[in-house]
């Protein structure tokens, strides 16, 4: 019997609130030429029999158990080292594909073989899998590069890579951190090829309560601060990540930003936006950059002191203060972003 042609790979523990939604939604893809593995990392609620009745009835899955916990990354690396198709996908426990997800990815990676990544835009829903909001997310390889050196440019269940490097060496999670080790991932992958992201919303990412990202938050941040840091200091140069390391503690709210870090950004932002990028792709970055200071200094403060970094932004930053009001009109849908960026 041939290889799939795709791998589909989830860890779950005690997931059986969503697990059944999330199966429908892999099961019944156009594209049914995959293997789904899932590690379920020693679920203590019905987790396991839900699994087994799927099984029963679709031979593509196969499920791996451990008798003790080891964490997310951990148990994902479990399913990878089982995988047995040149590409792989993933998607969490309590997350939604769109029908048509796994035919647009392999697709793509089909047809891009410099590519070792790519995602897709997303529909934020809540826990009980009404809409927020819609987020568009076409990125080439410049602008998923760019983004990556300072935030994940993209949502962990729509990663579609390949199982193995250029080398040949296998991919797999950094287990360093608990948490944040997808964002660790895109820029490993980075590193050793191409990245882009599709813009149709081809997820439905749940956030709820209990997400790691509301449940270890700060975990989190410190460990994308350290990924951010590593992956500008080989990215770019050692020099531009101590230019942007005061921007980086205050966008993951490290430190209480202040004037002399809001300047040291503005002035790293002005710099790197010197360097060469097509029309487009400027205009593009200064609008995410403008994004980007706004919610590192203006975000979550007090009003007196929200007050005074707007003032602190007209003052020092003025320049952005057009594409800030571009990134809000694009983030509230009423302005198209562009792709076409190099």
């Amino acid at each position: 019997m041939s290889s799939p042609r795709l791998s589909v790979v989830m860890a779950v523990r005690n997931g059986d609130k969503y697990l059944p939604e999330t199966l429908d939604s892999v099961f019944g893809q156009s594209f049914e030429d995959f293997e789904c593995l899932v590690v379920d990392d020693a679920s203590t609620d019905g987790t396991v029999e839900m699994l087994e009745a799927r099984r029963a009835a679709d031979p593509r899955l196969r499920i791996f158990r451990n008798d003790a916990s080891i964490g997310p990354y951990p148990a994902a690396n479990r399913a990878l080292e089982h995988a047995q198709a040149p590409l792989v996908a993933r998607i969490d426990a309590d997350d939604i594909c769109r029908s048509d997800r796994f035919a647009r990815q392999v697709a793509f990676m089909e047809a891009h073989p410099d590519h070792l990544l790519v995602g897709s835009g997303y529909r934020s829903i809540d826990g009980e899998g009404q809409l927020r909001y819609v987020k568009p997310n076409a990125l080439d390889d410049a602008a998923f590069r760019w983004i990556s050196r300072f935030r994940m440019p993209i949502v962990h269940p729509s990663f579609c890579f390949r199982a193995t490097y250029p080398d040949g060496s296998p991919v797999r999670y950094r287990e360093a951190y608990p948490v944040a080790q997808d964002f660790a991932l895109a820029c490993d992958l980075l590193a050793k090829g191409k990245a882009a992201s599709l813009a149709d919303p081809l997820i439905d990412y749940r956030m709820h309560d209990d997400n790691i990202s509301s449940t270890r938050r700060a975990e989190q941040n410190t460990a994308a601060v350290e990924t951010a840091l590593r992956h500008l200091a080989t990215d770019a140069m050692p020099e531009v990540a101590e230019r942007f390391t005061p921007f980086l503690h205050a966008l993951y709210a490290a430190d209480e930003p202040d004037s002399a870090a809001f300047r040291s950004a503005v002035h790293a932002f002005r710099q790197d936006l010197a360097g060469p990028a097509t029309a487009p792709a400027k205009r593009w970055r200064r609008r995410r950059a403008a994004g980007m200071l706004a919610e590192a200094f203006l975000r979550g403060r007090a009003p007196a002191a929200r007050l005074a970094g707007a003032l602190r932004f007209l003052w020092l930053g003025p320049d952005f203060v057009l594409p800030l009001a571009a990134r809000v009109l694009e983030a509230k849908g009423l302005l198209a972003e562009r792709s076409d960026l190099d």
